[in-house]
């Protein structure tokens, strides 16, 4: 594979490290002329996300940083944020070793290093905003990006925003409090730095996401020659791991394996008779 220099952690990185570890770490180091090219779905996808995107931004009146780098254009969005504009479209943050651009930063009135107000984040999507919404849960990979914001926010204006939204496909609002999301945050944290900067690799897993994914030829190729649990039904990233523990790697070890003197976590009699 053809190595290229890790850039950044972005808000992407944790929207893809909940999708797939193993997502990350190609995105800086595969080979880019082994990507499969867009699915007909997902271009779709892109279609109507940028279609949403453009309905809810027309009837929004925003200030855009002006810039033909990434430099310039986070030069600008801390100027706007000192100028206290009511609203910022496609503000531009590049810390150290992060970097992020929130579709939307709004003004809020509170003390902060811009003066009596900061800005929170919000984020316009396609999707409901919910993991269940019936029982108000929201989605982990959505609530990461956000606190992601939060973290870029912080050291520019010296406060944390305690919450933030998702414009989701109905235009409607959906509050995410960030303080739910710090444990999860801090420690995928960990593990999407170790796998950008090519500190860890991860392994390939089959999975319902695969299919939408442009590594998956990549991955498909891996998994065959290692006769990968996840070929199996309804063996996904979860129980390899659990499997994986307990010593059998490969689809060929479970004929002759003795499931009855162990216990494994989340694989059941049904499970362990399908495989």
């Amino acid at each position: 594979m053809c190595a290229t220099t890790p850039t950044r952690i972005t808000a992407q990185d944790f929207y893809d490290f909940d999708k797939c570890p193993h997502r990350v770490y190609l995105n800086r180091f595969g080979d880019p002329k082994e990507k499969l090219p867009h699915s007909d779905f997902l271009d779709l996808l892109f279609e109507n996300a940028l279609r949403h995107e453009r309905d809810v931004m027309a009837e929004m009146i925003c200030d855009t940083p002006e810039g033909s780098t990434l430099e310039q254009r986070a030069l600008s969005t801390l100027q706007l944020m000192q100028a206290g504009v009511e609203r910022i479209y496609q503000g531009v943050f590049l810390g150290a070793g992060e970097s992020g651009i929130p579709d939307l930063l709004e003004k809020v009135s509170g003390k902060s290093k811009l003066g009596n107000h900061f800005y929170r984040p919000v984020d316009i999507k396609a999707g409901s905003g919910y993991e269940d919404r019936e029982k108000g849960i929201l989605r982990n990979d959505y609530g990461m990006q956000l606190y992601h914001y939060g973290i870029l926010l912080d050291a520019v204006q010296g406060l944390f925003p305690p919450d933030a939204d998702i414009l989701n496909r109905h235009k409607k609002r959906v509050v995410y409090k960030l303080g739910q999301f710090r444990d999860l945050y801090n420690d995928s944290l960990v593990e999407v730095r170790a796998l950008a900067t090519g500190a860890k690799t991860d392994e390939p897993a089959f999975g319902a996401v695969c299919g939408a994914c442009q590594w998956w030829g990549v991955c498909e190729k891996a998994l065959v020659a290692v006769n990968d649990v996840t070929l199996l039904p309804d063996v996904g990233r979860s129980k390899k791991s659990a499997l994986n523990g307990i010593g059998i790697t490969s689809i060929s070890d479970i004929p002759t394996f003795d499931f009855s003197r162990v216990k494994i976590k989340g694989i059941g009699q049904k499970t362990i008779v399908s495989m």
